[in-house]
């Protein structure tokens, strides 16, 4: 396997605040002009933040700022954006701002049409068995790692890396220990015409890139900048406070040994989100997939998953190609784990009680199916009873019945964006992790 050439970045920092600009800048404050010297930053210390610090260099500390409204913020060298001052103060060097931005902090020329795009992403999974990438000199006496995906559709190709620097400076197990944030990976976007492209046209190629990252981790994954170029020059550049998942391991469908599998994600996505309304169902169901993955609580997690396990079904009933029922046909399928049951047979999934689950059949007995199991515990959160025993299983029983919801919503998911390739099943226990196979719909249709 030919090795791709590494991508360097200046933003691959062992802090997690670094500098996007040192000097002079302008606060817009009404009619008057604050000017500072200082810095704009890039801050991951708690959560993805553009921060901005600096010393007043006109003396205007007469001036009213009001710390709830929105001031514009300029440099001579054309970054751009809006902020909110948080802090002013003084001290020995003179009056001292700090604050953060409200919108992302733009820095642009007047060239509109671009010919590749860099872009870096905020928390993102470990992809050392990924493809591998060329150093540019050696490191360890290794001249190569592996850690790249490749992703296409139609005339875009996508590249994407795990940072070079990850094994020496402890990266992932700096995010492992502290739950933290980092640029944990770079890419780089183009045509494989090598025909120039408008921020338009690249923006929607990043949308779904970011919604099928978000959907293969189960946590929210930021870009956090994004560098546009022409003729090798950085023409348009956007750094962003995109919303991102503290750094975790998520218990989710995907099969981290097999990062690749993103491109089967990101070319499924690319298709449905076609559509404009189902592209508002794709991205709230990978919302709650996250939110469910996320939470800690497992009667909020059960409840979560039935939400979007009802909203799901109703999906694939009545909006997925070609329909199936009606609106009214679809409401006299029976109660919701009657529904369920119906809908897993179009997914070709078994139904009965998981047996890898091992639930003791002293308090289950009566139970023979998951969605009956995951229908009556939902109904016990929501109305609880001193007779009823789902109030007395103990927390890995509960988690267990989490774990069937979980497992529901996300093969739903998963078959409403037409995927057929490889997953790893969280209903394998004690180990699911690296015990893969195609998914259920896509198995039985290759044996028939």
């Amino acid at each position: 396997m030919k090795p791709i050439e590494v991508l360097k970045s200046p933003f691959f920092a062992t802090s997690t605040v670094t500098e996007i600009y040192r000097g002079r800048f302008t606060l817009k404050v009404d009619d008057l002009s604050i000017d500072l010297e200082g810095s704009l930053n890039i801050d991951l210390n708690k959560r993805p933040r553009i921060t901005f610090d600096g010393i007043e260099r006109n003396n205007n500390s007469s001036t009213h700022i009001d710390m709830l409204k929105t001031y514009d913020i300029a440099t001579s060298e054309g970054h751009a954006g809006k902020v909110l001052v948080s802090h002013r103060f003084q001290n020995s060097d003179g009056h001292f701002l700090q604050g953060a931005f409200t919108t992302p902090l733009f820095h642009a020329t007047s060239q509109t049409m671009i010919d590749k795009t860099r872009f870096h992403l905020v928390n993102y999974e470990e992809t050392k068995l990924g493809k591998p990438i060329l150093l540019e000199e050696a490191v360890d006496n290794h001249s190569s790692y592996l850690g790249g995906i490749n992703l296409w559709y139609k005339e875009w190709s996508i590249q994407i890396q795990m940072r070079y620097d990850y094994k020496s400076e402890q990266i992932f197990e700096s995010l492992k220990n502290t739950e933290g944030f980092a640029f944990t990976h770079v890419g780089e976007i183009s045509r494989t015409t090598n025909e120039p492209y408008s921020k338009e046209e690249v923006e929607a190629v990043l949308k779904i890139l970011k919604w099928s990252l978000c959907l293969c981790a189960g946590r929210y994954v930021g870009i956090g900048i994004i560098s546009h170029f022409a003729n090798d020059s950085v023409i348009d550049e956007e750094f962003r406070q995109e919303i991102a998942s503290p750094y975790k391991y998520i218990f989710n469908w995907f099969p981290k040994h097999r990062p690749e599998l993103l491109q089967d994600v990101f070319y499924q996505l690319s298709e449905i989100m076609k559509d404009p309304f189902m592209t508002l169902q794709i991205i709230e169901n990978i919302i709650w997939n996250i939110e469910v993955s996320n939470e800690t609580n497992i009667q909020k997690q059960v409840i979560l998953s039935q939400a979007s396990i009802e909203s799901l079904m109703f999906l694939l009933w009545t909006e997925k190609k070609p329909k199936r029922l009606s609106r009214t046909k679809f409401n006299s399928l029976g109660n919701a784990s009657e529904k369920i049951i119906k809908t897993l047979e179009i997914l070709q999934i078994d139904s009965r009680l998981p047996k890898d689950l091992n639930l003791p059949s002293e308090k289950f007995d009566q139970i023979k199916s998951g969605p009956n199991l995951l229908s009556n515990f939902r109904n016990s959160i929501a109305h609880p009873s001193r007779q009823d025993k789902y109030q007395m299983l103990d927390i890995w029983e509960k988690w267990k019945i989490a774990a069937i919801g979980k497992y529901y919503q996300e093969m739903m998911l998963l078959y409403l964006i037409d995927y057929q390739g490889e997953y790893s099943n969280l209903l394998k226990l004690p180990e699911w992790e690296g015990t893969y196979g195609l998914v259920p719909w896509a198995r039985n249709s290759k044996n028939n």
